[in-house]
């Protein structure tokens, strides 16, 4: 039986309990590398010279990574902070009066879908839709035409997706036969 080639460095137990022992705070950046290749016999299964070009890129490596996990935590509150400043009451959008509520939590969006529903959009223009009710007129006429197409985009998508999973459900139930 032929010898079994040595575990190489990249798949190793000894490189995984190295970043292990690196993010536990364990081994630090720029510590001697010797003392680091002693702390462990898994260590010293692999030659001194490339232990220690290991141990610097995986330092490195570790960095990086904390760098872009720190990009990525900022941006994502950055993100957050902006999109609770576009839901915050206070913060009303510039098209209506400031006691107005958004749109999304409004008695208009409501009344909105129940005429979609009904059919009215398709009878009247928008103009005379918006004239029909007070609560669209709470909202400017702009305002309302734009949400008058996004819930009709909105019931389109959704019988489309209803009837994506029908057709699924038929199929299934036709392989399981």
């Amino acid at each position: 039986m032929p010898p079994r080639k040595p575990v190489p460095w990249i798949n190793s137990k000894a490189k995984h309990m190295l970043r292990e022992d690196i993010l536990a705070g364990r081994v630090l950046d720029g510590m001697d590398p010797k003392v680091v290749y002693e702390s462990r016999p898994e260590f010293q299964k692999f030659p001194y010279d490339r232990f220690r070009a290991n141990l610097k890129s995986l330092h490195e490596r570790i960095r990086k990574d904390r760098d872009r996990m720190e990009e990525d935590c900022q941006a994502y509150h950055a993100d957050m902070s902006l999109l609770l400043a576009l839901r915050d009451d206070d913060d009303a959008p510039e098209y209506s009066a400031p006691d107005v509520l958004p749109w999304h939590m409004s008695e208009a969006k409501v009344l909105l879908t129940q005429d979609i529903s009904d059919g009215k959009n398709e009878e009247m223009t928008p103009k005379e839709l918006y004239a029909t009710r007070g609560e669209y007129q709470v909202y400017s006429l702009k305002t309302f035409r734009k949400h008058i197409y996004q819930e009709v985009d909105a019931e389109e998508k959704h019988k489309w997706r209803s009837e994506k999973k029908k057709l699924r459900a038929a199929m299934t139930l036709n392989m399981k036969r």
